[in-house]
């Protein structure tokens, strides 16, 4: 629907992907194999990364503080999704959406 609109994508961010165990670090790829570089290969569009299932994601949710939540996979799609709205917005007033104006998330410059 965005290519239909010319609106840009800005990238493709696969949801629940896999699950870490508590105890091993194991990664457990509980619905197969992650097919979010192939989607977003068919579709043209950055791949940002996997964010995996987490329980600290449905209680912070359940809280209200979603935007408490951080991770290592969190920080580096936050990064390549900053750096697209940058490349995407060249030539535009250098600011983020009011939501991403966070001490966490690395600004515009």
């Amino acid at each position: 629907m965005a290519k239909a609109m010319n609106i840009p994508i800005l990238g493709l961010i696969e949801n629940m992907a896999y699950a870490v165990c508590d105890h091993c670090d194991h990664r457990m790829e509980i619905f197969g194999p992650p097919k979010g570089e192939i989607v977003a290969k068919k579709m043209d569009a950055p791949y940002l990364g996997a964010v995996p299932i987490d329980p600290k994601i449905a209680e912070l949710s359940d809280k209200g503080m979603i935007e408490d939540y951080t991770s290592e996979a969190f920080a580096e799609i936050t990064a390549k999704m900053v750096h697209n709205v940058q490349k995407f917005s060249e030539g535009s007033p250098k600011v983020l959406p009011i939501a991403w104006k966070s001490k966490k998330l690395p600004l515009m410059k």
